[in-house]
């Protein structure tokens, strides 16, 4: 995780890249990072989630590097993760795409995942030609990567350039899905 140079950062926020920093290759539920923050809270309630919420979501604005995805099914849980590290990214997408066990009662199924099964996933040939060097994950980690030294460094003709190249991107793949706006 890259440091905030110039910004004071809260007590949570600190639990919140060490967690991150602790576990490179993964990425956090919210549930997760409020495990990992309140170690010694031994119910995790609303205002835990909130703070916990407030204070990933402060990082997200403060680093470029610290994204989040929003997950596909009940409740819509965040999934927090490092922008530059392609694992990090491939555990967000599976955790947010697929019927991860984030510990909510309302979930049912016999299908639910655990990090270990996701992370079998990633060790499959399916999406591991995401993450390796020219897959789909790969390039929005290598996109991320260069946004973030463009900003760091201020060079706006980089940034530019980068989003740009993004966008460029995003249209050809809307082409491909027929989906691309007229």
């Amino acid at each position: 995780m890259e440091t905030l140079m110039g910004n004071r950062i809260g007590k949570l926020e600190r639990a919140i890249m060490a967690a991150v920093k602790a576990e490179p290759n993964n990425a956090f539920t919210t549930a997760e990072l409020c495990a990992r923050v309140y170690r010694d809270v031994k119910k995790i309630e609303k205002k835990h989630r909130v703070a916990v919420l407030r204070a990933a979501e402060t990082l997200s604005g403060k680093l470029h590097t610290f994204r989040r995805l929003r997950g596909e099914h009940l409740g819509g849980t965040l999934v927090f993760f490092d922008a530059r590290n392609v694992m990090s990214y491939g555990m967000a997408r599976l955790k947010a795409d697929e019927l991860y066990d984030v510990g909510d009662l309302r979930v049912r199924g016999w299908n639910r995942q655990t990090e270990e099964s996701l992370r079998a996933k990633l060790a499959a040939a399916r999406h591991r030609e995401l993450i390796t060097e020219g897959g789909a994950w790969w390039r929005h980690v290598q996109s991320w990567k260069a946004e973030a030294d463009a900003l760091r460094s201020g060079d706006q003709t980089e940034l530019r350039r980068v989003l740009a190249e993004r966008k460029a991107a995003d249209h050809k793949v809307k082409v491909v899905l027929g989906i691309a706006s007229r």
